[in-house]
């Protein structure tokens, strides 16, 4: 073997030695490549799984404060029948003689016995001597601000 062929058996060995380098290379380049975009792939999939989880936690949010804001119209709306029922009856009572007055407050007692124990009722002062009859036993009390009906309270 001459020089020559011991310098292009070198130069070979070389380049097949750089091409093996290159290919290992090459082929860590492509596993890193592909171990980084699984990575990024996993990191979007918990990305987008969070961001889903916000966004349905705020629709719930957003749903539970319209029905709340439903319901208190709602009762606001009762509130205000409520209480125009309650000022009629007032009126009316206000307005009856006293034979019918007494009647009718003699039976509303009976109504109200019946659905609490009634220890103390506050009533206008034309009504005391009724209610007195009424509810014997409780402590009946002149209130200048009902101008007809009573209000009953229980013990507690």
């Amino acid at each position: 073997m001459g020089l020559q062929e011991v310098k292009n058996a070198i130069r070979e060995k070389t380049k097949s030695e750089v091409a093996a380098k290159l290919d290992a290379a090459h082929a860590e380049a492509k596993r890193i490549i592909a171990e980084a975009q699984e990575q990024i792939k996993q990191k979007q999939s918990a990305h987008e799984a969070k961001t889903k989880e916000l966004v349905d936690a705020l629709e719930r949010k957003e749903h539970a404060a319209a029905q709340f804001a439903r319901k208190s119209i709602l009762l606001e709306e009762k509130r205000k029948a409520i209480d125009a029922v309650v000022s009629q009856v007032e009126d009316m009572l206000s307005k009856q003689d006293g034979a019918t007055r007494s009647k009718l407050l003699t039976q509303l007692a009976a109504q109200a016995s019946k659905a609490i124990k009634v220890a103390s009722v506050r009533c206008n002062t034309k009504d005391v001597a009724t209610l007195k009859k009424a509810f014997s036993g409780a402590t009946v009390q002149a209130d200048p601000a009902i101008s007809g009906g009573f209000v009953a309270d229980d013990a507690n």
